[in-house]
């Protein structure tokens, strides 16, 4: 594929990624047509895309962010502070792309043509640090609010730029965003840990930082005020309100948890189950009055391969979403389902479907425009031992690099689930495997329209700060 030029780079990408999944899928040419007209005449949402629009994941480097980057790798640093160095790099990249190539026609043009090629609607943008409970690269406490609102000066400068994506915050604006052929996304983050000021229980970090915010309900009514309308409670480890998935010994919802839970169902913000333990989600749907999301999961039950089955949702706790009214978002991310096949993806939708009904079903890729997350080679190699970075340069996933007078372009090969696909291993697939087509509406829309404009039309009262 042609990396020199980002929009020549996009086509391709588009092209042989919908040949693999046509391949894979094998419509008939009455199922393909139908298939495409009704993704085209839908309400396409897909209610988690991680972080892949702020930190425009997979994409180009432009050659002095390279050059800056590779400035800062200082060979006679300790492993320990080699891979700190290396998240402080990551970090600096992510600025650079909010304004380096944010302004450039190319990029511009080539992010268009993703966007184009998905058909997708509504999404969701992990705007805030992905995750700090629980994370060896967390940065100190003191600096929690700090980097939460970088993320979000990072995002609103490249909402502003870019062309073809509109921040919504009600779901009354998106027909008018739909009609001007942008997609339309609901700012999320990952953490509700990030609303707790932990250095307010820390002297020596006030002290250090000059000031602390301890009213967590307050905290969060900022973030509601800078038009955040999804959040999950925890990520990975345990927090102060709650307990993540892979933590040992889930504590359940806090005191502190319940609060936020209260206050979130009073702004009218959706509740995101995804990355919590299976205690703390039963907690989450019994203390929430309404509804709520499990944004990315796949199925425990028919998980084969991958992550710990426990990042995957039991059917307990999808009867206990559904029961409450709310829904279950199947994610493609490949260490969930099994695989990068499209199979994998609909073994977990029709176990979904089957346990809960097609009501409380929707998609969440937790994937981006033109592919997952990678790096530059240059960081691999300074953050790992040799041997690590070439097991990630040629494993499941294979990075590429190319080097060019002006870009530098690292990324996964196109592969059939990716989300400029979205047509093909989705609605297409699910024509060919017999889904009425009102089903496939609700599975790839209506079901998160209905649920989401229920919970956020909502006229918050109190004082925001």
């Amino acid at each position: 594929m042609d990396r020199t030029d980002p929009r020549t780079f996009a086509r391709e990408f588009v092209d042989r990624s919908r040949q693999i999944a046509l391949d894979e899928v094998q419509p008939t040419p009455s199922q393909l047509q139908q298939g495409l007209e009704l993704h085209a005449d839908a309400t396409v949402v897909d209610v988690y895309c991680g972080n892949a629009f702020t930190n425009f994941r997979a994409w180009f480097y432009t050659a002095p962010m390279l050059r800056w980057a590779v400035d800062r790798m200082d060979p006679s640093l300790d492993e320990a502070a080699r891979r700190q160095r290396a998240v402080d790099i990551r970090d600096g990249l992510t600025s650079w792309r909010a304004l380096e190539y944010t302004a450039e026609a190319q990029m511009q043009e080539a992010f268009r043509i993703a966007v184009d090629a998905a058909g997708v609607d509504l999404g969701s943008d992990n705007v805030m640090p992905k995750t700090f409970s629980g994370r060896d690269d967390a940065p100190a406490p003191s600096r929690y609010w700090y980097e939460a609102v970088k993320a979000v000066a990072r995002s609103t400068c490249l909402y502003d730029r870019m062309p073809a994506i509109e921040k919504l915050t009600d779901l009354s604006q998106l027909p008018a965003i739909r009609a001007r052929g942008n997609l339309a996304v609901h700012w999320h983050f990952a953490d509700t840990h990030m609303i707790y000021d932990v250095a307010a229980d820390d002297p020596a970090a006030q002290a250090a930082r000059g000031f602390a915010m301890a009213d967590p309900v307050e905290n969060l009514n900022l973030f509601y005020g800078m038009g955040f309308r999804l959040a999950q409670l925890v990520n990975g480890g345990h927090s102060v309100v709650g307990s993540g998935h892979y933590a040992e010994g889930d504590r359940g919802l806090t005191d502190q948890g319940r609060a936020v839970v209260a206050r979130m169902n009073e702004l009218g913000m959706v509740i995101d189950l995804s990355h919590s333990g299976s205690r703390t989600i039963l907690d989450i749907i019994a203390a929430s009055s309404e509804p709520v999301i499990g944004t990315h999961f796949g199925c425990r039950s028919v998980t084969v391969s991958g992550k710990s089955p426990s990042r995957n949702i039991t059917d307990e706790a999808m009867k206990a979403v559904a029961d409450r009214g709310g829904l279950v978002g199947v994610t493609v991310a490949p260490n969930l389902v099994g695989g990068y096949e499209v199979g994998n993806f609909h073994r977990h939708l029709q176990h979904a479907v089957d346990v809960i009904g097609v009501d409380h079903v929707c998609i969440g890729t937790d994937e981006g425009p033109l592919g997952a997350a990678t790096e530059p080679d240059e960081l691999i190699a300074y953050e790992m031992p040799s041997s690590f970075a070439e097991e990630r340069r040629t494993g499941d996933g294979l990075l590429q690099i190319k080097d060019t007078p002006r870009y530098l372009s690292y990324t996964r090969e196109p592969q059939a689930m990716a989300w400029t696909n979205w047509p093909y291993w989705a609605t297409v697939a699910m024509v060919t495997r017999g889904y009425a087509e009102a089903d496939i509406r609700k599975i790839v829309g209506e079901n998160y329209l209905r649920v989401a404009g229920a919970i956020t039309d909502k006229t918050p009262r109190g004082p925001l700060i």
